[in-house]
């Protein structure tokens, strides 16, 4: 199993770290871009939102370099993208990519449901094990969102122009 998941802002930094305390093979999609754009936009809905497509642009970006599952989030949130896991299911089916989709929705209602999708996922079964991964996962959550404060900070304030963002960007390919 090869997974991947969608650039939404720095979230991947979390996951990858994640998935690679558990060892599981994974394919960042790369940065997006205007052919991720593109790809999305020609395949999806009309009317679906900018993130939806992108989205599909990076899952196809993927599944060229590899991915055969893809790992998204469920939301109940404000917008329509708890539903929109769905969509993109049933665009990639429309589009002939037999790909495995596993929607993490939010562990609203207890964390058996939300384990059991990272243990079918990554194959491990010891309880410590995924929560030790989970905890890290979570500190470099913490930490990726302390760097972005200080990018907000120092970015406006930096002597040579661009400087703050060839750090980021240095940072993200590293890691």
């Amino acid at each position: 199993m090869v997974i991947t998941f969608p650039h939404m802002g720095r979230v991947y930094i979390s996951i990858k770290a994640l998935f690679d305390d558990l060892n599981v093979d994974i394919v960042i999609p790369p940065p997006v871009s205007k052919n991720t754009l593109e790809i999305g936009t020609r395949l999806s809905p009309e009317m679906a939102c900018l993130p939806l497509k992108i989205n599909i642009g990076n899952y196809l970006e993927s599944i060229k370099r590899g991915a055969d599952t893809i790992i998204l989030t469920g939301s109940c949130g404000p917008c329509r993208f708890g539903y929109y896991g769905v969509v993109q299911k049933e665009i990639l089916k429309d589009l002939g990519y037999d790909v495995n989709v596993v929607i993490l929705d939010a562990p609203n209602t207890g964390l058996k449901a939300f384990i059991d999708k990272i243990r079918m996922v990554s194959g491990y079964n010891s309880l410590p094990k995924l929560m030790r991964a989970f905890r890290a996962a979570f500190r470099v959550t913490v930490e990726v969102d302390e760097l972005l404060d200080i990018v907000m900070r120092k970015r406006p304030r930096e002597k040579h122009k661009g400087e703050t963002d060839r750090l980021l960007a240095r940072f993200e390919s590293d890691v």
